[in-house]
């Protein structure tokens, strides 16, 4: 079902977990005691922006929720990128990168 989680936040307030599905390109909500509530991502590959069941990631990694704003930062390692999923709005869009690495810093 999973392959190679990577970072997790919990949520006291909502009761909410989210994690990282690297290997499967997704980010997992899910409740306290483990019911799926969504999968963010479809599981392929890629740097796509768009809905919950569209949009793509490629190995993501770290989290950061921010609880006030209902959004979740996102490490998307292969893309080089930091994601924003916006839980309200249930879209995904790239904040910082382009898919590919900087040489040096200051570089796209």
């Amino acid at each position: 079902m999973l392959a190679f989680p990577g970072k997790i936040v919990a949520d006291e307030t909502s009761k909410r977990l989210f994690f990282t599905d690297s290997n499967h390109n997704r980010v997992i909500v899910a409740s306290f005691d483990g019911q799926i509530l969504e999968c963010i991502g479809d599981g392929q590959s890629g740097l796509a922006d768009g809905s919950f069941s569209t949009a793509r990631f490629f190995r993501p990694q770290g989290l950061c929720f921010d609880s006030k704003n209902e959004l979740i930062y996102v490490a998307d390692t292969e893309n080089h990128a930091i994601r924003q999923i916006d839980l309200k709005a249930r879209t995904v869009k790239t904040l910082v990168g382009n898919g590919r690495q900087a040489r040096r810093f200051g570089q796209e």
